[in-house]
């Protein structure tokens, strides 16, 4: 599936660094997948009145948003080059300090998440930030 162009303009630029920390947001532990599946499994399995049943059904449904919106900030921030973003922000040495070393190839591996580029296509996984599902 081809997700449709935002037709605002954001004034965003490509970040995979950002990205691998909404990656935590999105697949973590209690990241927005995980709450997700708690709401709707709890909803699917409600015994009680109706009305909460509903309600934690409801719940469950905003949770896929969430899990949709952040699947396409990743996206969006992983749209263009990776690569030249990485280099770019790699050449303040504090930045570069923060993302994985002191010279650039180090800090290129540690601030990319390799599943962005290799399973995913460039967009988001249903994983936590370091990979683990």
């Amino acid at each position: 599936m081809v997700m449709p162009k935002c037709p605002v303009e954001t004034g965003a630029s490509s970040d995979p660094v950002y990205a691998k920390k909404l990656q935590e947001v999105l697949g973590g532990q209690w990241g927005e997948i995980s709450v997700m599946m708690t709401y709707l499994f709890q909803g699917w399995n409600f015994r009680a009145p109706q009305k909460y049943r509903d309600m934690i059904l409801d719940i469950g449904t905003e949770e896929i948003a969430h899990v949709e919106m952040l699947a396409t900030m990743i996206a969006r921030l992983l749209e263009s080059s990776p690569v030249e973003a990485r280099e770019e922000a790699a050449k303040n040495s504090a930045v570069g300090a923060i993302m994985g070393g002191s010279r650039l190839e180090d800090v290129l591996v540690a601030g990319m998440n390799p599943q962005h580029a290799i399973v995913s296509g460039s967009g988001a996984t249903p994983t936590d930030s370091v990979g683990y599902p």
